[in-house]
């Protein structure tokens, strides 16, 4: 019988030097390593958070609103789901650098808080795929959850 690795799977990608990533493993690891989910859990550092990066570098231009961190839930007993995928999964896109700080205070303020209760409100048996997202608003620094999580 297999048992749970003590940490998460960790995937980074490489990112431009102008750009970098909000939170990392050990900022992680602070705000959810307590968690039962958190030694199964996936960790993703991904290059953008868009299909396209040409549409992630518009956004960057036009200092629109993204998705700077999600979380999601994928069950193992569904149908369409990959067993490998199944579980929690985190996923960390960059900023630019001059922006790490404040994202990363924003990421901090509410949304981990949010995201903890979200995390504890789902069931280990739960068969329903359910994410959560970071928006990140550049031009006031500020975050929002989307879709916003009902207590």
């Amino acid at each position: 019988m297999d048992s749970p690795p003590e940490k998460p799977n960790i995937v980074r990608s490489r990112i431009s030097h102008q750009m970098a990533f909000p939170v990392g493993y050990e900022l992680l690891r602070t705000y959810f390593g307590d968690l039962a989910q958190w030694p199964g859990a996936r960790l993703r550092f991904s290059e953008h958070p868009t299909t396209f990066a040409s549409e992630f570098t518009r956004i960057l231009r036009d200092s629109e609103p993204y998705c700077i961190f999600r979380i999601e839930y994928r069950p193992c007993e569904r149908r369409g789901y990959d067993h490998i995928l199944a579980g929690w999964s985190f996923t960390a896109f960059p900023v630019r650098r001059e922006l790490k700080s404040s994202a990363r205070t924003a990421l901090c303020a509410e949304p981990f808080a949010t995201f903890r209760e979200f995390i504890g409100g789902i069931p280990t048996s739960s068969d329903v795929y359910t994410r959560r997202e970071v928006v990140f608003h550049p031009g006031a620094a500020t975050c929002t959850v989307e879709p916003p999580f009902r207590r």
